[in-house]
């Protein structure tokens, strides 16, 4: 009976996803933003809202030179980007935690080989003074490209904000990704042409897997060997 529950466990995992909710999450796969540089992104179609929940995402860059667009995103159409990065500078992405705790983060970050490559997660209460999230910090790795049909798995973050208290149950949460250092990813100095992508930002109640659903006959074909693998072990009990 405990072989059959494992195997039904296992086909559970492997056909359904997270049980843990959404709150809010963008994918930027409707965004189009101006090639006119300024030190923030001006939306000329789709919008910066989430494309789960309620909030904004915005962005700040010291640079009034800085471009922001959209190119492919981690196994997706497109992604947040910008160059002319500067210590300080940052994604920031506003939603609310009405009736949620157990906060969670989760999102794909990428950055050029002349791209700013260290970065660290913050938070607000009132989007003005903003928190560091301990063990916030996290490095971006080098020689990884995104395209619109191939998945990274080392560009993926996650963050469990459980702990944090003062985030629970608000109308109004911020969450700042700010580049912390000149440090390129090739280990040089971040250039002006240096940029750097983000996909996929998703706040949720409990830990949510980002990544990509399998393709259905992917599932399929997992569901189908669990299948056997369950009428192997029945087979061998009923000869026994």
């Amino acid at each position: 009976m405990k072989t059959y529950l494992a195997v039904i466990a296992l086909t559970a995992l492997a056909i359904g996803s997270s049980r843990a909710q959404i709150i809010s999450q963008w994918n930027f796969d409707s965004l189009t933003l101006s090639s006119t540089a300024g030190a923030t992104p001006v939306v000329t179609g789709g919008s910066l809202a989430p494309d789960i929940g309620t909030g904004l995402a915005s962005a700040t860059h010291s640079s009034t030179a800085t471009v922001y667009s959209t190119p492919s995103g981690n196994d997706s159409a497109k992604a947040f980007s910008s160059n002319h990065w500067a210590i300080g500078d940052y994604y920031q992405f506003q939603t609310a935690t009405t009736s949620f705790s157990n906060i969670h983060i989760g999102f794909f970050h990428n950055s050029s080989s002349t791209g700013p490559g260290a970065f660290k997660l913050q938070y607000s209460t009132d989007g003005t003074t903003f928190t560091d999230v301990t063990g916030g910090a996290y490095t971006i790795p080098a020689s990884v490209s995104w395209t619109p049909t191939t998945y990274s798995a080392s560009t993926v973050f996650y963050f469990d904000l459980s702990s944090i208290s003062a985030i629970n149950d608000l109308s109004a949460v911020y969450f700042r990704l700010t580049d912390t250092s000149t440090t390129s990813v090739g280990g040089g100095t971040v250039a002006t042409t240096g940029t750097s992508r983000v996909d996929q930002f998703t706040v949720s109640q409990g830990s949510v897997d980002i990544a990509p659903v399998p393709e259905p006959g992917t599932v399929a074909m997992i569901a189908l060997g669990l299948g056997v693998a369950l009428f192997s072990i029945r087979r061998r009990r009923t000869m026994a």
